[in-house]
């Protein structure tokens, strides 16, 4: 009898034990629906993958990987199917650096800046870009998500359907996370009318790291100098006011400074300005992409007043010189020491942008009678069409030191 009910009794407690085990693991369901709240919920569950760090990103389409990128602190390494050998990204005594041949590191703060940022640009890509995007806040689509956290980790799905510019769109992206919350997957599939796209990203955490190959560090290019002269212009605006219909200003902005480049009189300059803190500030929050990006920088650019200029026409060629090279060949001037920056064509004229010593150059081409220009062709098929006529286009770079 004793025997009997002891058996009961463990009976019993493996029941209990059972229940509360499943009654601890039961996952936890949330959903939302409508753009601000699916957004709120991707928000949150992808808020620590973009400082996440030591990190590995694998992309891979169609089954195949197409890139990798890995962070470790202050060095990342850059992996893709077009590329020949690893980028790396370092910094040493606050300069930031960039190998891209394996062994000779260049100084490179926008290449260093933008890869940092890589995490960042993935998930408005792949994840965040349809929630943000201002194009698509009135567009006529459906938002809904839903979020499972289990004792293994969690899973978010959100899932946008409708139309757009008169097609259908069906966009998912299924977020997997672990127990520690950490993004470890993210499935991507996209279809708009019968084109579709699918995209899985993979996170490594644990024993990531980035080993630099040996690399010297190269010792930079030495610019041409140039004499310092008063400008033919006081301001940026006068600048501005004699570009013709079809020109645009070459200007660039660096930290707090404006460098362009303009002509007056059969001369070339190139021209600074100081930018103040709140100009560089508009300067900065302007969309590159907006219709009127152009005049909106010109109105912010146009009121500096110039305060330094040199004169770079001693560092062009002469009239003589690019006259030279008429009636030969583009291979006679790439032989030359040229350098290709690209091209154009026309059904009946072929455009080279040629670089010598920092300076860069439209040649014009006169192709022969079987060239296509609306066929397939390299840069090879247009070095033996003679050279027609060859001016000066701009400077490759800014002199100032």
């Amino acid at each position: 009898m004793k025997s009997r009910n002891i058996i009961r009794l463990l009976l019993a407690l493996v029941m209990v034990l059972s229940l509360t085990a499943c009654g601890g693991s039961k996952p936890v369901v949330k959903t939302a629906e409508g753009r601000e709240a699916v957004r709120e919920m991707v928000t949150d569950f992808y808020k620590d993958l973009k400082t996440a760090d030591p990190i590995r990103m694998t992309l891979t389409m169609d089954g195949t990987v197409a890139s990798v990128f890995t962070k470790d602190g202050d060095k990342m390494c850059s992996e893709s199917s077009y590329q020949d050998v690893p980028y790396y990204m370092f910094m040493e005594d606050g300069v930031k650096y960039a190998i891209y041949d394996g062994s000779t590191a260049f100084p490179d703060e926008f290449m260093y800046d933008m890869t940092a940022e890589g995490m960042e640009l993935t998930l408005a890509m792949f994840v965040t870009g349809i929630l943000e995007s201002e194009d698509a806040e009135d567009a006529p689509l459906t938002y809904k998500a839903t979020r499972t956290d289990g004792s293994d980790g969690s899973e978010l799905v959100y899932e946008v359907t409708g139309e757009s510019e008169g097609q259908s769109v069906k966009l998912t992206v299924t977020g997997k996370a672990n127990a520690d919350g950490k993004v470890t997957e993210i499935d991507y599939d996209a279809a708009s009318g019968d084109q579709s796209q699918a995209i899985t990203l993979r996170f490594e955490y644990d024993g990531v790291t980035v080993t630099l190959p040996e690399y010297t560090i190269d010792p930079g290019e030495v610019l041409p100098e140039f004499a310092h002269v008063e400008s033919p212009f006081g301001t940026i605006q006068e600048l501005i006011d004699v570009l013709g219909e079809d020109e645009s200003l070459s200007y660039s902005v660096m930290d707090n400074r404006l460098y362009a480049e303009c002509r007056k009189d059969g001369r070339h300059y190139q021209v600074s300005a100081l930018l103040s803190q709140e100009d560089r500030e508009a300067f900065d929050a302007l969309d590159i992409f907006d219709d009127d990006y152009e005049q909106k920088a010109y109105e912010i650019i146009g009121k500096l007043t110039i305060d330094d200029c040199i004169d770079i026409t001693d560092g062009i060629l002469s009239p003589e010189e690019m006259n030279s090279f008429v009636g030969k060949t583009a291979r006679d001037m790439m032989d030359a020491g040229f350098e290709d920056s690209g091209w154009s064509a026309f059904e009946d004229e072929v455009y080279l942008f040629l670089t010598a010593d920092y300076m860069e150059y439209t040649v014009k081409l006169t192709p022969d009678e079987s060239f296509d220009a609306a066929g397939e062709f390299e840069l090879e098929d247009l070095l033996d069409f003679p050279v027609e006529k060859v001016e000066f286009s701009q400077a490759t770079t800014f002199f100032f030191q």
